[in-house]
């Protein structure tokens, strides 16, 4: 999933013409809606599969036991599997 880089809202401008009309220029806006939009629902990327895995949310970085780190990155890809973001 994306996430903004800025809020979009500075992207809208507004100009006061001279008759006192007022003219909102939102193509800048629309066209960065329109690409963070794109970019969240992107196609996830498909072939993941976790097996023999242990759900497991905490990571010790200084522990060296690869089954404690295949159980936290296994967990990951299942959360990530499950949000869509990447296809079994």
């Amino acid at each position: 999933m994306g996430t903004l880089k800025a809020p979009l809202w500075p992207k809208i401008k507004v100009k006061k013409k001279d008759n006192g009309d007022i003219e909102i220029d939102a193509t800048e806006f629309v066209q960065e809606l329109n690409d963070n939009l794109r970019r969240i629902f992107e196609e996830a990327s498909s072939g993941w599969a976790v097996t023999n895995k242990t759900a497991d949310r905490t990571l010790d970085c200084d522990c060296d036991d690869t089954a404690v780190l295949g159980d936290v990155l296994g967990t990951l890809i299942d959360d990530l599997i499950g949000k869509g973001i990447l296809e079994s």
